[in-house]
């Protein structure tokens, strides 16, 4: 398993400390080694606490979860009508959306997040008024955009995209921190820094600090074999 780092400082702040036994913080600190922190967990197929076999689907790198398949690939398995389970594997695309670098609008100079049709939803909005003409003859009659981003950039300082007009995240991170409870910014941003653009992860900054540091302890003894 990956960990990716979030500051010691945060993990329990939002829980009052009459919580918890004597002691117990002070225990789980220092049994758990810093690279097992972390708020945000990548997980490998292989990984002794949350992996299991790989999905059926060739170079995919998450583990199975339902029928041989991830969670992703079986949900788009159980859209396309649940066809035959080998010959879906054989032939579906590896990659899923989420996927790769987060790309920006097709449009000149936007900087923001595509929400659909490789546009930003915006664009997409000027589109749908245009009355969705062909995207590729649509593009060139699009005005390159020249001012800079109106909100500033996306928070997680490794992503490139503009931050949306009321969430301080592109609209890839804004809708992760939406799912992940609205946790604090500034923590969601250094734990999604290094976050890669492919894999399973599982986002421990939706549990309250005491529980996100007993799974942490679990995972990090299970490394230990």
């Amino acid at each position: 398993m990956t960990t990716l780092h979030t500051p010691e400082h945060t993990l329990f702040d939002d829980e009052p400390a009459t919580e918890y036994p004597t002691g117990l913080r002070e225990k789980l600190m220092a049994a758990v080694r810093p690279e097992f922190r972390s708020a945000v967990l990548v997980v490998a197929p292989d990984d002794p606490v949350f992996g299991s076999s790989p999905c059926l689907v060739g170079p995919c790198e998450r583990a199975a979860r339902l029928h041989g398949m991830c969670i992703a690939h079986h949900q788009r398995w159980d859209a396309e009508g649940r066809p035959d389970t080998t010959e879906f594997a054989a032939h579906t695309a590896s990659q899923i959306r989420g996927d790769g670098t987060m790309m920006s609008c097709a449009v000149a100079g936007c900087g923001y997040g595509r929400t659909g049709h490789g546009l930003c939803i915006t664009h997409v909005r000027q589109w749908h008024l245009a009355d969705r003409p062909d995207i590729s003859a649509w593009l060139p009659t699009c005005p390159t955009v020249t001012t800079p981003a109106p909100h500033g950039q996306c928070r997680v300082k490794s992503c490139e995209l503009w931050a949306t007009a009321r969430i301080p995240f592109c609209v890839s991170h804004a809708q992760r921190w939406r799912k992940a409870g609205r946790p604090d910014v500034a923590e969601f941003a250094v734990a999604h820094e290094q976050t890669p653009h492919h894999g399973e992860t599982i986002d421990l900054l939706v549990l309250p600090a005491r529980l996100r540091l007993e799974i942490q302890t679990s995972s990090h003894l299970a490394s230990l074999g």
